[in-house]
């Protein structure tokens, strides 16, 4: 892939991503970015390191005093500091400044004298989902009504963050290339420090339980996710699935709940989830969401 230098591809980041650039005089450091919608409803500016040869970059976004959100600008930030470090951003920090805030993120480029623009993308890229993983965190996650029908949206935007945010280990996600029902592989470390892996099959919208219904299958394909070996990145050798999780974007009718307890194999009882909307609404409260103080509870 050919190599571009940044600086020259600016006016086409901002055209792709809504932004208008400002080069301020006498700053050398940095090219602010203020971006259109709907980046305003979080962000105001973002701040690009000008010295773009480096072990580690800073990038910076700034919430100004212009913010009018639901949650306090000082909230909000802290919170986005919080979640940085789900979208490889190794340190964060939050400033008060100039009657906003500003949070400072640290960026590792594969190769640090050659930024491309592909990693500038993904990190601009990184900053929105940032923004909006806060107020996910702040505020709880609008259910998009594609999630019914669009599987690998409802897999990246809610099944893989959720799994980061549960501190799970090594996520491999298939794009949707079935692997024996597995969408998605990935670990945990056990209290006895041994290693357990689990499989996720995601299916968007409801699974009914008629005949030779979609449940049906899924059962039928419980023998090879727990059967059929899969090669870990990290090791030469077979590995093999300890639990299997059946994750749906809508909810298993009355009849798919009978075939569920009825015909799954007493042997994997306890080894098979099935999840559906309301498990999934259940998780994202638990590990993603933020327990706000409530200052009524406070004693004076």
């Amino acid at each position: 892939m050919r190599k571009e230098k940044v600086d020259e591809l600016t006016h086409r980041i901002c055209a792709d991503y809504g932004l208008e650039a400002d080069f301020c005089e006498g700053d050398q450091e940095a090219t602010v970015l203020f971006p259109d919608r709907p980046w305003s409803a979080w962000v105001t500016s973002i701040i690009l390191p000008k010295n773009r040869k480096s072990n580690e970059m800073g990038f910076g976004v700034y919430i100004s005093d212009q913010y009018e959100g639901f949650y306090g600008r000082k909230t909000l930030a802290e919170e986005m500091a919080r979640q940085a470090r789900y979208m490889k951003f190794p340190r964060a920090k939050v400033e008060d400044q100039d009657g906003g805030y500003y949070i400072s993120l640290a960026f590792v480029p594969q190769d640090p004298e050659n930024l491309t623009t592909e990693e500038l993308y993904e990190v601009l890229s990184r900053i929105r989902k940032l923004a909006e993983s806060a107020i996910v965190a702040l505020g709880g996650i609008t259910w998009k009504s594609e999630y019914i029908k669009n599987e690998q949206l409802f897999s990246q935007e809610i099944i893989y963050p959720l799994l980061l945010r549960m501190d799970f280990h090594h996520i491999q996600y298939s794009h949707g290339r079935r692997e024996y029902g597995r969408d998605f592989i990935f670990s945990e470390t056990t209290p006895f420090g041994g290693t357990r892996f689990y499989g996720i099959q995601v299916k968007a919208g409801d699974i009914r339980g008629g005949v030779n219904s979609e449940i049906d299958e899924i059962l039928g394909q419980l023998d090879d996710a727990f059967g059929m070996p899969f090669c870990e990145i990290r090791s030469d050798g077979k590995r093999y699935i300890s639990e299997v999780v059946i994750a749906i974007s809508g909810f298993f009718t009355d009849n798919a709940k009978d075939k569920i307890a009825n015909k799954t194999p007493p042997s994997m009882r306890g080894s098979v989830h099935f999840v559906d909307r309301n498990v999934i609404n259940e998780l994202i409260q638990r590990y993603w969401s933020v327990k706000l103080e409530d200052p009524t509870s406070q004693s004076t």
